[in-house]
């Protein structure tokens, strides 16, 4: 299964996913950074202007998708 890296982009600062997880699919991987959204925004301010970004990356660093947090809809 395809490793997949989930950094995170804030202005000029990345923070790097050191691990990776494995998924069968890139659409697989993208579903699962749009939960870690969800979970990772303020409960107190859940519509707050994010500017984080989700890189999707291949384990050589290319970046497959970017999902920006402001982008993200809970629907529930």
């Amino acid at each position: 299964m395809p490793k997949y890296y989930f950094h995170i982009r804030k202005n000029d600062k990345l923070n790097e996913d050191e691990d990776g997880l494995e998924f069968g699919t890139l659409d697989q991987a993208y579903e699962q950074a749009l939960r870690a959204i969800l979970e990772m925004r303020s409960p107190d301010f859940p519509n707050v202007e994010d500017d984080r970004v989700f890189e999707i990356t291949t384990p050589d660093g290319l970046v497959l998708k970017e999902i920006a947090f402001s982008e993200v809809i809970d629907v529930e």
